[in-house]
């Protein structure tokens, strides 16, 4: 790789947990939020729902990317992309598992340009580029080897090192900014605590990138460190600090990849979404899950814990969606994957088998005409929700 360039950008600490500051960016007091509950509709105009046509049956969803007109979905039990059109109609399935050039192995992440009309499918190794109408156009070796790769704006990816792989591997990377083909546009590589001693050891156990509320920007996250990160297509900066609480052994703990037991006691961030005046959070601590939310005007934090089993919920999507924020109209919890902040649309998965968990338990109102239909339909694909944002 060439222009090699090195973005360090050391946090400042001031105090102990109990007074955790940063300067200049917002703190979101995991370990010090009030406990009330919160509502994420106000930031939403309207919401949609989208049944995709069981002509395929593609279980549960690990990646989508929408575009103007398709959603590209990675399946969580079939190889591949199945793309289908904006009203949930089957068009293609492409990228299938094998090993030709047009196959793939182990698809990890699924990102779109809209502009140049290009799907790209990241692997560890490698990314194949795909037209809209699933047209193998490139297949570009990657020899760093990643656990996420997005594509910002232009030909600005950004890309976080591969889980589960010792921190002292030549190539291994925290998080960057790199063309399609490899050349580095910005690295940050000083992300874990201070104290690690031993980098054959640790590595990273949860890495999550999604988009901004922002275009063209996104947020990028890795295990043990207690800063989110924002990266546009020439640079990285912190975000957001968040106070866990937890101690620095324990962070080094949960990043002990050859003895990575979960930690009970503490609060390990799972993935999160920003939108124009909030930012929410979702973190597991013993077994359970929390909902953060942060407002930006008056920097409060609030706290709910789910009252959703989590090993049912994961059972049912990988994803766990459905263990979002109560909605108070009887409708699924909220939550989402993803944001695209030119059409101003929060996407969110959920599946056949989590609307019945929902139902059974009450959580949903079932007498809706969306829910009861869609439960009367054993066969069913997953449902796409559109959350329009103000």
């Amino acid at each position: 790789m060439k222009n090699y360039t090195f973005v360090l950008m050391a946090f400042v600490i001031v105090g102990c947990s109990s007074n955790f500051k940063y300067n200049s960016i917002d703190v979101i007091e995991i370990n010090n939020s009030i406990n009330e509950t919160f509502d994420i509709r106000k930031n939403f105009k309207k919401t949609e729902y989208v049944i995709l046509d069981d002509s395929v049956l593609i279980a549960g969803i690990l990646d989508i990317c929408m575009t103007k007109e398709y959603y590209y979905i990675r399946s969580l039990k079939l190889g591949g992309v199945f793309q289908f059109d904006r009203s949930g109609k089957y068009i293609r399935t492409f990228a299938m598992t094998g090993n030709g050039p047009e196959e793939t192995s182990l698809i990890l992440s699924v990102s779109a340009d809209e502009e140049k009309e290009r799907i790209y499918v990241s692997q560890l190794f490698n990314c194949l580029v795909f037209d809209f109408e699933g047209n193998l156009l490139e297949t570009v070796p990657n020899k760093k080897g990643i656990s996420w790769q997005r594509h910002i704006n232009n030909d600005a990816f950004a890309e976080i090192g591969a889980e589960y792989v010792p921190y002292s591997v030549p190539e291994m990377f925290g998080i960057g900014i790199f063309s399609l083909h490899g050349d580095t546009i910005a690295i940050k590589n000083d992300i874990f605590p201070t104290d690690v001693q031993d980098f054959n050891r640790v590595g990273f156990s949860r890495t999550f990138i999604t988009n901004s509320s922002k275009n063209n920007e996104v947020l990028c996250y890795v295990s043990s460190c207690d800063t989110i990160f924002r990266l546009t297509e020439d640079k990285i900066s912190n975000a957001y600090a968040i106070n866990t609480g937890n101690s620095s052994y324990k962070k080094i703990e949960s990043i002990e990849i050859f003895d990575n037991d979960i930690s009970e006691d503490i609060y390990d961030i799972y993935d999160f979404i920003e939108l124009n005046n909030n930012f929410y959070l979702r973190a597991i601590r013993n077994h359970e899950m929390y909902l953060f939310s942060y407002d930006k005007t008056n920097k409060k934090t609030q706290m709910m814990k789910s009252s959703i089993n989590l090993s049912e919920a994961i059972s049912l999507n990988q994803k766990m969606q459905s263990v979002g924020i109560p909605n108070k109209d009887g409708g699924i919890p909220i939550w989402g994957c993803n944001i695209y902040p030119k059409e101003k649309i929060l996407i969110q998965i959920c599946t056949y088998e989590e609307m019945c968990y929902l139902n059974e338990n009450k959580i949903i109102n079932s007498n809706s005409s969306v829910y009861h239909n869609y439960l009367n339909n054993e066969d069913s694909n997953p449902i796409i929700i559109l959350h329009y944002i103000k």
